[in-house]
């Protein structure tokens, strides 16, 4: 098949069942209400015993994207799609965690709906250092800090939004170029890069931009052909308030020695390829208005 690029690759529609989802989700005891945190499904390292849906509205839930919103508005077309069908059950199967991609590998496309969202590469990294590191575990923002943790976000919505391994993908190209050495390699690695991100944006129906939100809640609805009613929302976490595990979220005071490693040659190169992931979504967003 002709590979496309990936700014060729347009958002997809599709329709799928309302199925009940049994005990797959946590609800409040008494009944009623949106489920409760499964802290199976917030603990690293859980998924890979965890059985997730293989139908219905699944979002994959990026760190600091606004997928703390996102996914209350998952859960509430999921609970709409169930009352508006009348189907007796509190809402539709639907998976809305921290889960990597790779995980909804067997899901059935017919039946279910694939999607997320991303940020500006250097914005999430920010909001990420800032809420996780120095306001859940007190850690110091410093410059020493702040440059060790951006060292860890190399390929970041590569490795979690890619549905296969990316060793694998990678043993592939090796498999069958004739020549590793050279610039054949800088060849390969580059073709490697552009078959991941147009395989996720291949494997997905939605991928919005959190720059974007309002609009590309308006393209889901579309896509889903639900009410606009649906797309509701209040912003889950914000700057100077407080998460859902009652920590005090920090501002992110950015030092001057903090955006001077931004400016660096060492982050481009670490983030370049999440940047032509967040450019190419943006893009495929564009074509599917």
């Amino acid at each position: 098949r002709q590979q496309r690029k990936a700014s060729d690759i347009n958002m997809t529609s599709v329709e799928f069942t309302c199925y009940d989802p049994g005990k797959k989700l946590p609800f409040r005891k008494g009944g009623g209400g949106f489920p409760l945190r499964d802290k199976a499904f917030y603990t690293p390292g859980a998924f890979s015993s965890k059985v997730l849906p293989t139908r219905g509205l699944l979002f994959i839930k990026p760190m600091k994207v606004g997928s703390s919103t996102a996914a209350g508005i998952n859960l509430r077309i999921s609970k709409n799609m169930a009352e508006r069908q009348h189907k007796g059950f509190p809402m539709c199967e639907n998976s809305y965690d921290h889960a990597n991609g790779s995980l909804f590998r067997k899901r059935d496309k017919d039946n279910s709906f694939l999607w997320s969202f991303v940020r500006h590469p250097t914005k999430r990294a920010i909001s990420w250092f800032f809420h996780f590191l120095v306001s859940r575990r007190n850690v110091k923002p410093n410059k020493s800090n702040f440059i060790g943790a951006m060292k860890t976000l190399k390929n970041y919505y590569l490795k979690l939004h890619s549905m296969h391994p990316l060793d694998q993908i990678k043993r592939s190209l090796i498999h069958t170029s004739s020549n590793t050495t050279g610039s054949s390699q800088t060849k390969m690695i580059k073709d490697y890069h552009q078959e991941v991100i147009n395989r996720i944006l291949q494997d997905y129906n939605f991928i919005g931009i959190t720059e974007r939100f309002d609009e590309s809640l308006v393209v889901l609805q579309i896509l889903l052909g639900i009410p606009l009613g649906d797309m509701l929302y209040l912003s889950s976490k914000v700057n100077g308030g407080y998460d859902d595990l009652c920590t005090y979220i920090q501002p992110s005071n950015v030092t001057n020695e903090m955006l001077e490693y931004l400016k660096s040659e060492d982050w481009k190169k670490r983030s370049a390829w999440d940047f032509i992931f967040y450019r190419a979504v943006n893009a495929s967003l564009d074509r599917t208005i």
